[in-house]
């Protein structure tokens, strides 16, 4: 007997972000409106969004959603992360590479005061050198944890993919006390974590 017959499907609740509702300036309205539409189940959500919406997005569902994928512009469906406490089918074109041991950041033994990111630089660097957007998105977590610092204070700066800022968050749950992420340098930092619930 085949042992995937008794796996569970994930079926994807799309989640769209309503173009008149910004959490910053409606935080409430907007978490009601992205709990609602994922009713605590998987979800899916497009980058056709701004970065600082996504990962409001990502802060209220992560906590009650078992698993979230990002549909890029590119038309890849990727895994960000996942909390399943059993073994699930999944359509074959869900990427599940990033939930490697490989791409994961170590345990942090030390705390800077502050630490910024450019993930934009990063994810530039490496398109010079690879045009694989997959295997781009690998080279650059890599580099990543070459570079990255813990710090009370982190922030995620630029406007590179929005999986590597996604997969950043998810990471430093638990592991940051303060997440904040700031497009460029014109723009202001956003606080994501810790949300205002």
């Amino acid at each position: 007997m085949n042992n995937q017959t008794n796996l569970r499907f994930i079926e994807y609740t799309l989640v769209e972000i309503k173009e008149n509702l910004n959490p910053i300036s409606n935080f409430w309205e907007f978490r009601k409106d992205i709990l609602l539409q994922a009713q605590g189940s998987s979800f899916i959500i497009k980058e056709n969004e701004d970065i600082h919406k996504l990962m409001f997005a990502l802060e209220i569902l992560h906590p009650v959603c078992p698993e979230a994928v990002l549909l890029t512009k590119e038309n890849y469906k990727i895994l960000i992360y996942e909390h399943q406490f059993e073994d699930v089918l999944r359509d074959s074109d869900i990427i599940t590479d990033f939930l490697k041991p490989d791409y994961k950041l170590s345990e942090p033994d030390y705390f800077e005061n502050e630490f910024t990111l450019d993930l934009e630089k990063i994810w530039l660097e490496i398109l010079n050198t690879n045009k694989n957007y997959i295997d781009s998105l690998k080279q650059a977590l890599y580099k990543i944890k070459e570079h990255f610092k813990y710090a009370e204070i982190t922030t995620l700066y630029g406007k590179a993919p929005a999986f590597l800022f996604l997969y950043l968050q998810h990471e430093l749950i638990n592991k940051v006390g303060e997440l904040w992420y700031q497009e460029d340098e014109t723009s202001k930092a956003i606080k994501i974590r810790p949300l205002l619930i």
